[in-house]
């Protein structure tokens, strides 16, 4: 087999509800250029293994080859972002001249997406990546709705709109692979697709196609994830890992378009920080009160005393008169 156009990356684990109807979606593309299938598995504990071996036996096309990294010990750890070193090993093993993204849970529904991104690619050599709409399935409702998650852009943007913020979903980016090994810093960030966009737009521009080719999976939140103290900390960790990217950006560029972005991301920081602070003072003001209160007020009126401090707004005075 020559060596392939575009590299699909597909990173997985515990995907076995998913990753058939993953795998599907690419081996239905409608191409006349050879093309790569990495599928990375950061060692699943369920069937998706089975699945993917299913899958792929289907696959009789001459122009798509399947590479399969299975990974014998699962590589994220407490200080590794969930699936970044799996996604580092598949860039790595890439060989094409461009990169296609499609995690496990997501799919395509055009098979002619790559036909069609690689094609407006090819003719137009000053763009670097091309993109296009999603829709997007929730899993907690089983419902899919229209794409309300990224802003809708202008179809030629640049990298100070990348800066601005991610409008990208993964299952709609295709990018010239500009960048043969990437950063030693690049597993300290906390967003991976968007750090290789945004050091793809260093080097040229996006274009959005203006048709929805691929589904985009929004997971059920579990209970714990809803309260506000985790919301904070998700908050924080995000906000730290876009400063640790555009830090190290900006010390590899000197780009004053950087600079200024850090500059709003240590002020987003300092906000978080406080209310972190203010919402764990809060919660040892309500434990004490609680505690100083316990054998005099009835069960009905703790209930309410608790509720006026997490929820405050939505407690009137009087009720605890």
């Amino acid at each position: 087999m020559n060596k392939p156009l575009v590299s699909v990356i597909v990173i997985t684990y515990n995907h076995e509800e998913y990753i058939s109807e993953c795998i599907r979606g690419i081996l239905a593309q409608k191409v006349n250029f050879q093309i790569e299938i990495i599928i990375g598995d950061d060692c699943s504990t369920d069937e998706t293994r089975t699945y993917i071996k299913k899958e792929i036996k289907k696959n009789q096309d001459p122009f798509k080859k399947i590479n399969l990294l299975f990974h014998k010990k699962n590589l994220s750890s407490p200080h590794n972002i969930a699936g970044k070193l799996n996604w580092m090993a598949c860039y790595h093993a890439s060989q094409g001249k461009y990169i296609a993204l499609c995690d496990g849970d997501d799919f395509w529904t055009d098979p002619e997406k790559l036909y069609k991104q690689v094609g407006f690619l090819e003719k137009n050599p000053q763009f670097n990546i091309c993109h296009h709409e999603v829709d997007v399935f929730y899993e907690d409702i089983q419902e899919l709705k229209p794409d309300s998650i990224t802003k809708k852009m202008r179809q030629h943007t640049h990298l100070q709109d990348l800066v601005s913020g991610n409008f990208i979903h993964t299952p709609s980016a295709v990018l010239k692979k500009e960048i043969e090994i990437l950063p030693q810093w690049f597993e300290q960030t906390y967003h991976g697709d968007y750090t290789i966009y945004v050091l793809n737009a260093l080097k040229g521009d996006i274009w959005g196609l203006r048709e929805k080719m691929a589904v985009y999976r929004v997971h059920a939140q579990g209970a714990m994830q809803l309260n506000k103290k985790n919301k904070v900390e998700q908050q924080l960790n995000f906000t730290n890992g876009l400063i640790a990217l555009f830090n190290h950006i900006y010390k590899a560029t000197n780009k004053p378009i950087f600079k200024s972005k850090l500059k709003d991301l240590h002020n987003r920081q300092r906000h978080i920080l406080i209310m972190r602070e203010e919402f764990g003072l809060m919660r040892k003001k309500c434990l004490m009160i609680l505690k100083t209160y316990f054998n005099i007020l009835s069960p009905k009126e703790l209930i309410l005393l608790f509720l006026s401090f997490c929820f405050p707004k939505l407690v009137r005075k009087n009720y605890l008169k």
